[in-house]
């Protein structure tokens, strides 16, 4: 593409200059018109040398010095082209009487006329184009390269996620095999339908809005039948008006409800977990709270790859246009997320 725009853009700076005595003087005769083609033939022979042979043998090899050797044989050769040129033969001169006829101008000294000017200005205009336009298809390599690198970083982030998740929720099956075998189907099937959705729905890295916060209802119901509700009180608000047809990050919210159940359930009193959602100001807020049971310190597992890889997710999909609070407040904590919907 853009190989064929500088060519696009060389033809038609050319065409302008040999069109430039018809378009100054539309009476100009043809004599004349032919005399100034012949005089514009050597300095777009001097570019079709520079362009095709000595810029990519010589300048983009960084061989200056040969670079500059070999344009200035070639203004040279121009030069003494347009002072051959400039000598009309006598059919070619014009006539005038007697009377008005002009004394023999003198011949110009070398290298005191336009023609050094020009050659360097073919020279410079032909170099700038080419440079601007291999810059242009750098930095058009190079969005192309990030664009596919963060597409490569959001996939391996992704397949970091549900193997994540899928343990978890393994673990979590397991537990409740001894304790209640029809709740362990049940929790089963629900996991199936959790991880079709993963497989076949999550694949272009972004989902409906109604299927993630279904997604997420089927997790916090599956993760019900493991807690009493005496035990653990589990809250979920997600309004029915939610905008259709938006589109938001597949599992983004996961791995912070995920934690709460993780970190925020205690054996010895009882515990809560809010989740909720909600549109402000056009964007998607997600709010997770959970109880900090006084657990001891070795106990604590902080971190881990859940809360990190949502971040980097974030990072890499909306830049700066998101907000993630985290705060720990006595013993509630919570987690804000307010991102743009798509």
């Amino acid at each position: 593409m853009e190989k064929k725009a500088e060519i696009i853009t060389l033809a038609v700076i050319w065409l302008t200059a040999f069109l430039a005595p018809v378009l100054s003087s539309p009476d100009i005769s043809i004599q004349d018109f032919k005399m100034s083609l012949m005089g514009l033939l050597p300095f777009f022979v001097l570019f079709l040398a520079n362009h095709f042979f000595v810029v990519p043998k010589f300048l983009f090899k960084n061989k200056y010095v040969k670079f500059l050797l070999c344009n200035a044989l070639l203004i040279t050769a121009v030069f003494f082209a347009s002072e051959l040129l400039h000598e009309r033969p006598p059919e070619m001169q014009p006539h005038f009487p007697k009377e008005e006829r002009k004394p023999p101008q003198k011949r110009r000294p070398p290298f005191k006329s336009p023609v050094l000017v020009l050659s360097i200005l073919v020279i410079g205009c032909d170099c700038g184009v080419v440079f601007a336009f291999r810059y242009i298809k750098i930095q058009r390599d190079n969005d192309l390269r990030e664009k596919q690198d963060s597409k490569n970083k959001l996939a391996a982030l992704k397949q970091q996620v549900s193997p994540h998740f899928f343990m978890n929720t393994l673990n979590n099956i397991h537990a409740l095999i001894d304790i209640d075998s029809e709740l362990a189907k049940e929790t089963v099937i629900r996991l199936s339908k959790m991880m079709r959705y993963m497989l076949y729905d999550c694949d272009s890295g972004v989902s409906d809005l109604k299927k993630e916060t279904d997604f997420v209802l089927e997790y916090v119901s599956l993760m019900r039948l493991r807690y009493s509700e005496d035990k653990v009180e589990i809250l979920t608000e997600i309004p029915d008006n939610l905008p259709e047809n938006k589109k938001i990050p597949s599992l983004i919210f996961i791995s912070m409800i995920e934690n709460a159940f993780k970190h925020g359930v205690s054996y010895k009193k009882k515990s809560f977990i809010c989740v909720k959602f909600f549109v402000e100001s056009e964007k998607l807020v997600f709010l997770c709270k959970n109880s900090l049971p006084e657990e001891p310190s070795q106990n604590k597992k902080q971190g881990g790859i859940g809360i990190k890889n949502t971040v980097n997710r974030l990072d890499l999909i909306y830049g700066s246009d998101y907000e993630f609070k985290i705060n720990k407040d006595g013993g509630e904590f919570s987690v804000v997320l307010k991102i743009p919907l798509l």
